[in-house]
């Protein structure tokens, strides 16, 4: 068997890797100093989420997500930090992005998904206001 290669196929695929290989370090070195929020600060977020999606109870939310109700409710009090499977398959089914998930940025969120997300944190904040 042999393989058809030009000189050319191999500068292009030389270059992407190198490309990619710059990224990767750009990106990782942009990471660094990026920590992960504390599986307490993440728990809420999720709370946070249920609640926006119109979920009053932790069971249907994880029926929802095709997860255990205990697993789920040890993401929401912090007890463990959400796997990247778990934060995949939560992205998928509703919208937010890692970086909401993991560090509560809402860049790119989808505008509703934003408005339903902000209007339960002022519920919550109200709440604790009268309370």
């Amino acid at each position: 068997m042999t393989h058809k290669y030009t000189l050319c196929d191999f500068h292009s695929t030389h270059h992407a890797c190198m490309a990619s290989q710059a990224v990767n370090r750009d990106t990782a070195a942009m990471n660094e100093d990026r920590q992960l929020d504390s599986s307490e600060a993440i728990g809420l977020r999720i709370v946070q989420l249920r609640k926006a999606l119109g979920f009053e109870r932790a069971n249907s939310f994880a029926r929802f997500l095709g997860i255990e109700t205990n697993t789920l409710g040890n993401y929401e009090v912090g007890l463990r930090r959400p796997s990247l499977e778990f934060a995949a398959k939560i992205c998928g089914r509703t919208g937010i992005t890692l970086d909401w998930l993991y560090w509560g940025s809402v860049v790119g969120l989808p505008v509703n998904l934003l408005q339903l997300l902000q209007s339960v944190d002022e519920a919550d904040q109200g709440e604790s206001k009268a309370g």
